[in-house]
């Protein structure tokens, strides 16, 4: 995929005559051959080299063969357009494009010479010689001619359009052989003029060719020319090194906006059915994410506390958020920052454009965060990218309601080794998409591989789709723009293809050919450069636009399937390992925390998806800054661990055969925590009968009462441990020392006890001591209503009310006072006044 599709290339020119003796001896042979070489050729009137300067004229500037993918030639001659590509037969040719004064002299009598040659380039490495400007220097014949007005001073720029209908003055033969790719070459035609020569004197100067630029048409006479099929692979994923791909921060959202580079691939690519698209689940997310006000970091919308704890200075010394509210902190890359509600539609209009395209598209969810598989096979993590998976899942359907097909396994640049195939194949992703390079074909030069072929891996094989360097890069930098000519290349190099099933059917299959094209991951396209070339394809009668998922059906054809060649640069890219390792030991050490959370979705999620992000192939550009990132993953677990304690005290004493041991649980975390306080004696003095559970409070503290039993008395020191509900280890053990004393249990209630007999003894002995008291009759007590209101005598008899009137009906005076017997002489009265 990295191999330069070179697009076109300048005609050399004879050198100034300013340069020392024998350069300007070797420009001059070069020039007398050239001028052999045109007049022997259909128009060489226009088309003849300098081969002698005039006295007074300043030379042509010569120009080495460019071989760059952006190559625009010597630079006298730019080709922005040759429409249509490929020529039937009534179509107008159109060829647009700059030319500018590259010699040190004024130019006059100027016009465009447009030459196509009649001969098919008959392979690809042919396309390759002429874009080189190597091979033969007949530019074929001029077809078209248009003049440049005015002159051109030392520098100067003009802009032409040369046009004309195609028909048989083109001399390109008719029949289906005939179909194939054509050389074009664009010249530049004028003469060096004298200062003060008037401009009507212009045409009597020598006219040469100033410069060239060589590009590429296809001539196809017939409707039905050999079908080509075309798969095109789009990367949908962002190159930017963050915390967390799926936050919805200011640059991301930037990036999916319709101006932004993600945003503006995905449109033009939405209005071009039959492409395949590599989406990472985490962009999906991260607009998903924007269009929820009340989205806490989790992805779930429901806002909730976060822990404390786990906010620090990174390494990086950049400022960090909390752990809970969606990483161990940022860069200002990766965390919301600033207002970016202004950046929202954009990113839902993102996100509603990759809705409406499935179906219409193969859209295809690369893992989440797009790994970087080959690093994870040299660490040896397949659980991340299993992780990743699961993660990119998980996403596609909270952000579309439905799960995208998956399978696609990706390497940067296409490049993998035997590690990563089998790594692909161990985690079931099914297409191994792959570099040319990375899989040479064993097959003949001048035919193009299929893109299906397989992988051996330890248990088997693994599907690979195939790319074609050449036209992956051609492509790539005709929808960046700036290179008209890449086009032509592509498809130059997609017309020879196409007729390699005409020349060798058995190669093809009998079924013609297939072609798979890849976009860089760090494609920035430009809108109308890349629905040019689109429509171009789409509108190509010979060209069948198919998916990825049409491709892999195809047999594989390629006979080096035991073959991956990985470079050595490839592999010093590549994420360090001890930083992966680094990360999945967080990501496993976060997943034993969890269940101790009694909503473990704020805190855990946001980390786990930063987990994968800090293994995404974007950090491969920040190495430095990834090593602290993922140390800085590892603190913020730590300090989830480091925020639930046992709360030291003093000893304990257990005072009896059974009994309960209080331990306090202290939570310094935001949120609440649910653990279980098991203990374990390092004695047998003393049996812990089981673990108890118990729920604290954010910012709180609560005591457990784990239930013991003493076996013998004596002094136990007690290992009490934090668990999760699933029994997996929170802290680490903290001592305790208890006292056991059973024994002194019995002895209390026997102390207790005989203090209780002693005082019964007492009391019964003081009773006996003080005598029996008389006993009273019944019916001699009074009623309590009547005392101080009726006096009695000792048998209980009523003898007066308090007012000094007789009880009964017996006079008063009825038995004198001194009759009356000794026990009833009148009692003392409290009357109820008080008064006696």
């Amino acid at each position: 995929m990295n191999a330069p599709a070179v697009t076109g290339a300048a005609v050399r020119t004879p050198g100034p005559p300013g340069l020392p003796g024998l350069v300007r001896v070797l420009a001059a042979a070069a020039g007398a051959v050239a001028t052999v070489l045109a007049a022997a050729s259909p128009g060489a009137a226009l088309a003849t080299p300098f081969t002698e300067p005039p006295p007074a004229a300043a030379a042509i500037a010569d120009a080495a063969p460019q071989r760059s993918a952006t190559s625009t030639g010597d630079g006298a001659v730019t080709v922005t357009g040759l429409t249509p590509g490929t020529l039937v037969p009534g179509a107008v040719l159109t060829v647009t494009g700059t030319v500018r004064n590259t010699t040190r002299s004024t130019l006059g009598a100027l016009s465009v010479d447009v030459h196509i040659r009649p001969e098919r380039i008959r392979s690809r490495a042919a396309i390759e010689a002429w874009a080189a400007g190597e091979g033969d220097e007949f530019p074929g014949k001029i077809v078209v001619t248009t003049k440049i007005a005015g002159r051109l001073a030392p520098g100067a720029t003009a802009t032409f359009t040369a046009r004309k209908e195609v028909d048989t003055s083109f001399g390109l033969p008719d029949g289906s052989a005939s179909f194939g790719p054509r050389g074009v070459t664009v010249e530049l035609v004028g003469a060096a003029v004298r200062a003060g020569t008037p401009a009507s004197a212009d045409a009597a100067g020598r006219r040469s060719v100033v410069g060239a630029q060589r590009t590429f048409t296809v001539w196809s006479p017939e409707a039905a020319p050999p079908t080509l099929r075309l798969g095109v692979l789009v990367p949908l994923v962002s190159t930017r090194p963050v915390p967390d791909v799926s936050a919805p921060d200011a640059q991301t959202l930037e990036d999916l906006s319709p101006t932004g580079r993600i945003g503006r691939l995905t449109r033009v690519a939405a209005t071009t059915p039959g492409l395949t698209w590599a989406v990472d689940p985490a962009l999906l997310l991260a607009a998903y994410r924007a269009g929820r006000a009340d989205d806490d970091g989790t992805g779930t919308g429901t806002a909730t506390a976060t822990p404390s704890g786990t906010a620090s200075a990174p390494a990086d010394g950049a400022p960090t958020t909390s752990a809970g509210a969606g990483g161990t902190g940022g860069d200002g890359a990766g965390t919301t920052s600033g207002d970016v509600s202004a950046q929202v539609p954009g990113a839902q209009e993102w996100l509603s454009t990759v809705k409406e395209s499935i179906g219409r598209q193969d859209v295809r969810a690369l893992p989440f965060g797009d790994p970087d598989l080959a690093a994870l096979a040299r660490a040896k993590q397949p659980d991340l990218l299993t992780a990743a998976l699961t993660a990119g899942d998980s996403a596609a359907r909270t952000a579309l309601g439905a799960a995208l097909p998956s399978g696609l396994a990706w390497p940067v640049d296409g490049f993998a080794d035997r590690a990563t195939a089998d790594l692909v194949a161990r985690t079931g992703l099914t297409d191994l998409v792959l570099a040319g390079a990375a899989q040479p074909s064993t097959g003949g030069p001048d035919v193009t591989p299929l893109p299906r072929s397989s992988v051996t891996v330890t248990d088997g094989t693994v599907g690979g789709l195939v790319a074609d360097d050449v036209m992956s890069s051609a492509f790539a930098a005709a929808g960046r723009g700036g290179d008209a000519l890449a086009q032509q290349r592509l498809v130059a190099d997609l017309a020879a293809t196409a007729r390699e099933s005409l020349d060798a059917p058995a190669a093809a299959g009998g079924t013609g050919r297939s072609v798979l094209v890849v976009a860089p991951r760090d494609w920035r396209v430009d809108g109308s450069s890349l629905s040019q070339v689109l429509a171009t394809l789409r509108s190509t009668s010979w060209v069948a636009l198919t998916t990825a998922g049409s491709l892999r059906t195809e047999a594989a054809g390629r006979t080096s399937a035991r073959t991956l060649s990985y470079p050595a640069a490839a592999r010093k890219a590549e994420l360090a390992a001890d930083a992966l390792r680094l990360v999945a030991s967080s990501r496993r050490r976060l997943a034993r925390f969890a269940p101790a959370l009694v909503d473990p979705d704020p805190v855990v999620r946001p980390l786990e998806r930063e987990s994968l992000s800090l293994a995404g192939t974007a950090w491969r550009s920040d190495p430095q800054r990834l090593d602290a990132r993922t140390r800085n993953l590892g603190r913020a677990v730590d300090r989830l661990y480091g925020g639930v304690r046992v709360a030291v005290g003093s000893s304990k004493n257990l005072l009896a055969q059974t009994g309960n041991l209080p331990v306090t649980v202290q939570n310094d975390l935001d949120v609440d925590v649910r653990v279980v306080v098991a203990l374990r004696p390092r004695s047998g003095r003393l049996v812990v009968d089981e673990a108890v559970p118990v729920t604290v409070g954010a910012k709180a503290q609560r005591q457990a009462l784990v239930p013991v039993r003493a076996i013998a008395d004596g002094d136990v020191d007690v290992d009490v441990t934090l668990l999760t509900p699933d029994l997996r280890q929170v802290t680490e053990p903290v001592t305790i020392p208890v006292r056991v004393r059973s024994d002194w249990e019995n002895r209390g209630i026997a102390v207790v006890g005989g203090g209780l007999v002693l005082l019964l003894v007492v009391g019964l002995v003081r009773g006996v001591r003080r005598g029996r008291r008389p006993s009273v009759p019944l019916d001699t007590v009074p009623d309590p209503d009547d005392v101080g209101r009726v006096l009695v005598d000792d048998t209980g008899r009523v003898l007066a009310e308090a007012d000094g009137a007789p009880a009964d009906d017996t006079p008063a005076d009825d038995t004198p006072a001194d009759d009356a017997p000794p026990a009833a002489r009148p009692l003392d009265v409290v009357p109820r006044d008080g008064a006696r």
